[in-house]
């Protein structure tokens, strides 16, 4: 939750904005990214997330962790291919074709390992976008998807309200705004790769000897 509340924070200038300039209707952008986004990263993130608990219940750690390595590798190697390409294009010349695109990443970003802001920029990247705009609109396209994961593990797995509960929360909206911010600042830059290449090797290399 308290990414959610950072995303919408953060951006709701821009929220407001196109509320006002458009209505809730069809003709706003914002509004026709939050509804094809989400049902495209609906229909393909929960099929996802089924097989993966399913496999990974019967999969050693060890293998597990690999997985989640390789994911961060590949989320890494399409940083670093995206980064190299001429980014032209803003958050208004996006099409439903560029919206359902960045439905199925989110939706990917269901397995662990695979960053969603990550494999989010990355593609918005390479449909084009500038930097800067690849971040808010990753950021955008997440505050739905979010709100539904937590109505959704709130109706299976229940809340519990307590101080601690609260003060994480906080905490996550206030490390949530930082990162952010920082995501913002650097969106000319992108070093996010070098991380996920970095750590995802780390993670295979670490387990090689335990699956072999």
């Amino acid at each position: 939750m308290g990414t959610l509340f950072s995303a919408i924070l953060y951006y709701r200038e821009d929220i407001i904005d196109s509320i006002k300039s458009y209505g809730i209707s069809f003709n706003n952008s914002l509004l026709r990214l939050w509804v094809i986004t989400t049902i495209v990263s609906v229909v393909t993130g929960y099929p996802i997330y089924i097989v993966y608990q399913k496999i990974l219940g019967n999969v050693s750690l060890d293998i597990a962790t690999s997985i989640i390595g390789l994911s961060l590798i590949i989320t890494g190697l399409l940083l670093m291919y995206a980064k190299s390409k001429k980014n032209y294009r803003t958050f208004k010349d996006l099409g439903v074709k560029d919206y359902i695109v960045l439905g199925i990443a989110q939706g990917i970003s269901i397995i662990p390992g695979i960053s969603r802001s990550g494999i989010t920029i990355a593609i918005l990247l390479l449909l084009g976008l500038h930097s800067s705009d690849a971040v808010k609109t990753s950021f955008l396209a997440s505050i739905p998807i979010i709100a539904l994961a937590s109505i959704y593990i709130g109706l299976f797995q229940g809340y519990i309200v307590s101080i601690v509960g609260l003060i994480g929360m906080l905490s996550a909206l206030g490390a949530g705004l930082i990162g952010l911010w920082v995501m913002v600042f650097m969106s000319k830059k992108l070093s996010l790769y070098y991380f996920a290449l970095t750590i995802g090797l780390i993670m295979v290399l670490a387990t090689i000897p335990f699956i072999i």
